[in-house]
């Protein structure tokens, strides 16, 4: 009896051994989910040689049905029709990955690979790009584009790559604006006011050379801090002035235009550089291709906004007249010299900007 019962036991045994080797237990499919932060992702890779297929996370904080993700979702179709699938860009909106500082310092260390961020993000760790964000540099966005798709634009994205990272391309997005509790068509209105700007010096040199204090405020609680009057104004773009209900909280609309809010698009330079050469090309072509594209749907969206604000009737829109403009530009040297102070390598990057700028006159 008891050698029938052993018998059985090792029976079963031998069964349970056979189903475990032949993969009886299932794991559930891969989903696509937002890494937690601070894990290291190793370089995600299916196959072997020609046929490996690599995966590329990249993300920012702004909305899903926005500009910077339909031109990011766009592209990743793109990459991946142009390696047939061997490149796969998966894009996490809403800081999923987390905010713009969480995302540069992530792409930084290789917790993700990629971040579009706004290059007035990058001050801490590299103001040259803060070049680009200098107050009156571009009379309007066109310009801007001219000059961050040229050569001296490919110049700047390549001056970060001792810092760890791989700039791909800038996307200009457009000249930010003021609204405000007050007419902001003059410097010396901005005297003693509470103001929200964008993290980079050279916005505050900007704001307080005209005696306005910098407040930090989330962009979330931009409205009630408006209409509760604990900011007096802020320096954003129509966009956000507009999707976040800011026209509503103040009354003056100033089209300052007095700095551009770029993008610009870095990844960890260890995982580009272990890429194969050819998915290298693509990726930098593709990137810098759609800064054409991204900009044509900000045109047409910022002055779809700008119309809806002006038919509600509710704001005074103002416009700078060339006289006014005269006096902000004069008024801005400061924030210069500033910069040229603390960076004197950002000398001959403005320079050659100014002298693209001056073929144009």
């Amino acid at each position: 009896m008891k050698t029938g019962k052993i018998l059985i036991c090792l029976i079963v045994g031998m069964v349970l051994m056979i189903l475990a080797s032949c993969g009886g237990s299932s794991t559930p499919k891969e989903q696509k989910e937002a890494p937690p932060m601070g894990t290291k992702q190793e370089q995600p890779q299916v196959g072997s040689g020609a046929q490996s297929q690599y995966i590329m996370r990249i993300g920012h904080v702004t909305s899903p049905t926005g500009s910077r993700h339909k031109a990011a979702l766009k592209l990743a179709e793109q990459v991946s029709q142009k390696t047939n699938g061997r490149l796969k860009i998966e894009v996490y909106p809403a800081a999923q990955l987390g905010d713009n500082t969480q995302l540069i310092q992530g792409t930084q260390t290789g917790t993700v690979q990629g971040v579009i961020t706004p290059t007035l993000f990058t001050f801490a760790f590299h103001e040259l790009f803060n070049v680009l964000d200098l107050p009156f540099l571009f009379k309007d966005i066109d310009q801007a584009f001219k000059v961050t798709q040229s050569p001296i634009g490919d110049e700047l994205l390549a001056s970060v790559e001792s810092k760890g990272f791989k700039a791909l391309a800038f996307w200009p997005q457009w000249l930010r604006v003021v609204i405000a509790r007050f007419p902001a068509d003059k410097p010396e209105n901005f005297q003693g006011v509470k103001f929200r700007i964008m993290p980079a010096q050279v916005v505050l040199d900007e704001y307080r050379g005209w005696g306005a204090s910098p407040v930090p405020t989330d962009l979330g609680e931009l409205y009630n801090s408006l209409q509760q009057g604990v900011v007096d104004g802020a320096n954003l773009t129509l966009t956000e002035i507009y999707d976040f209900k800011l026209n509503e909280a103040a009354k003056y609309l100033t089209l300052l235009n007095d700095g551009l809010l770029c993008d610009v698009i870095l990844v960890n330079k260890q995982w580009f550089d272990s890429l194969p050469a050819d998915l290298q090309k693509v990726l930098k072509d593709e990137f810098k291709a759609m800064a054409r594209e991204r900009l044509d749907i900000e045109r047409v969206g910022m002055q779809e906004r700008l119309d809806k604000i002006k038919a509600a009737g509710k704001n005074q829109v103002i416009e700078l007249t060339p006289e006014q403009k005269k006096a902000f530009v004069k008024s801005v040297q400061p924030t210069y010299d500033a910069l040229l102070k603390r960076l004197p390598e950002a000398k001959s990057y403005l320079e050659k900007i100014q002298d693209e700028l001056a073929k144009e006159k």
